[in-house]
């Protein structure tokens, strides 16, 4: 005897979104890569051919930046859950300003380097060349998460229909905090192997 079951495809939960579960994929290889990246650091230590250096003070700023950068961030979303378009939109472009501003201060810091005789290529010691390399690779994803940014930001700015503006605000949050925190990780980390 066979039962017949409605299903009401309302009622079911349909576990975690495709979009979402890649987003974690994605964020769990970069936490690879920049796990091996300042193992690799540790490790080069540890061999004594090292040369330590003071950190410019533009990657302090600029972390400084990148907290505000999230916090502008949060509350975009906060104004998306009460329906201000408008606010959403400022907040949102805020936070694009301030992921600039922290290229820029990033940028400087590198500039700042090499006026202090700190080089990409440095025959004496990898040191510098680690620091470039790591806070280069962080700097083209927080690129990526501007680029998104600013997708978000012109299809509000030209009305276009967002099919699901909370998921959209969501992911572009958990991707920008994630780069976020990984910057502070990684400040902290040159700020204490330097």
């Amino acid at each position: 005897m066979s039962k017949s079951i409605d299903i009401n495809t309302n009622t079911i939960e349909r576990g975690v979104p495709p979009q979402r579960f890649l987003l974690w994929i994605f964020i769990a290889s970069i936490v690879m890569m920049f796990t091996a990246l300042t193992s690799a650091v540790i490790v080069r230590k540890s061999s004594g051919v090292w040369h330590s250096f003071h950190m410019s003070d533009l990657f302090l700023y600029s972390s400084l930046i990148v907290l505000l950068s999230s916090v502008a961030l949060q509350i975009a979303s906060k104004f998306e859950k009460s329906n201000n378009i408008n606010l959403v939109k400022t907040f949102l472009s805020v936070t694009f300003l301030l992921g600039g501003l922290f290229l820029i201060t990033q940028w400087y810091g590198w500039v700042d380097l090499v006026n202090n005789g700190i080089y990409l290529s440095d025959y004496k010691s990898v040191s510098g060349s680690f620091l470039y390399i790591i806070s280069g690779l962080h700097g083209l994803h927080i690129i990526g998460g501007l680029i998104l940014l600013f997708i978000l930001i012109m299809k509000l700015y030209l009305k276009k229909n967002i099919a699901n503006l909370s998921f959209s605000i969501s992911q572009i949050a958990i991707y920008w905090h994630f780069v976020g925190g990984l910057w502070i990780y990684l400040y902290l980390f040159f700020l204490f192997n330097y």
